[in-house]
């Protein structure tokens, strides 16, 4: 299955180059906002690169989403170089179908917010193969509104997304339900210490940054929900 997602993401990579095309003429023509359009870009393949197996993604993007303002096109056309590459070669062979785990079915289910329908894919896959229940919702306004409505065991929770990003929903969802009530684990592409610290303060169990590997995901659930 991973292999799968991986061709996905694979074949997900022209809409990005497209669009990163589309931006650097924009730049050209001087219009507000593309330069932070493209490190937007940068940022969200330097969190979904290595998680889906193409660590020279996430190592280009990096580069792009931190440069100088100085070294920002070449790094932006070394990115591109990397795109397009991986984006032609093509991906053999098939992968395995996963044996289903027996459900847990003690636990509630499991609540994703998260934009990126790949990333949800990958998530879901990960946490059902131990025998886990997956709801997953694609703005933080949805995961309060979800929560309000149904009860969760664990909420694994996006920061940059639409309507209503990751930090509010937490602060919102903190009103009502404590981290006994409903443990919170961020996985999003922030990193600093400023973000990181942010999680912690407004009531996140954890914090893990992308990219990361499901399997240590899927260990800090388990260690959260206290089940082997």
């Amino acid at each position: 299955m991973f292999e799968e997602l991986k061709e996905q993401y694979r074949q997900s990579l022209p809409d990005k180059i497209s669009a990163i095309k589309i931006l650097l003429q924009d730049i050209r023509a001087a219009k507000p906002d593309a330069e932070a359009q493209l490190r937007q870009i940068a940022h969200t393949l330097h969190g979904s690169g290595a998680t889906f197996g193409y660590p020279e993604i996430s190592s280009a993007a990096k580069e792009v989403e931190y440069a100088t303002t100085e070294d920002f096109l070449k790094l932006l056309a070394n990115l591109t170089r990397v795109l397009v590459s991986i984006e032609s070669t093509q991906v053999g062979g098939s992968a395995k179908a996963a044996t289903p785990a027996v459900a847990k079915k003690s636990l509630l289910p499991i609540l994703v917010a998260e934009d990126d329908d790949l990333m949800v894919s990958l998530i879901r896959q990960q946490l059902l193969s131990d025998g886990l229940r997956v709801e997953y919702v694609n703005n933080g306004a949805a995961a309060v509104g979800a929560i309000q409505r149904h009860k969760f065991s664990l909420l694994i929770l996006d920061v940059q997304m639409p309507i209503m990003d990751g930090f509010e929903a937490l602060s919102r969802i903190r009103v009502k339900n404590d981290k006994d009530q409903l443990p919170v684990i961020m996985l999003t592409g922030l990193r600093s210490e400023n973000d990181v610290a942010r999680g912690y303060e407004l009531g996140a169990n954890d914090y893990i940054t992308k990219p990361f590997d499901p399997e240590a995901l899927l260990a800090k659930v388990k260690a959260v929900l206290k089940i082997g």
